[in-house]
C-alpha cells in the first residue's frame, strides 16, 4: 500500500494505491475489491470529518 500527496487546485490530493494483488487469483482480487470498499465507506469519510474540524 501507498500513498501519495499531490497538488490539486489550492489544495492537496491524496491518493491510495493496494497492489500486489494476483489478478489471476479470484480470492486476492475479492479481498482487493472489499479492501476499496472500506477505505471509501469508511476511512475518506472519517479523515473527511477529521480535516473539516481541525
Amino acid at each position: 500500500m501507498s500513498w501519495t500527496l499531490a497538488p490539486e487546485g489550492r489544495g492537496t490530493g491524496l491518493f491510495l494505491e493496494h497492489s500486489g494483488f494476483d489478478p489471476d487469483d479470484p480470492v486476492q482480487q475479492r479481498t482487493a475489491t472489499l479492501l476499496g470498499g472500506g477505505w471509501r465507506s469508511h476511512v475518506w469519510r472519517r479523515l473527511e470529518e477529521i480535516l473539516a474540524a481541525a
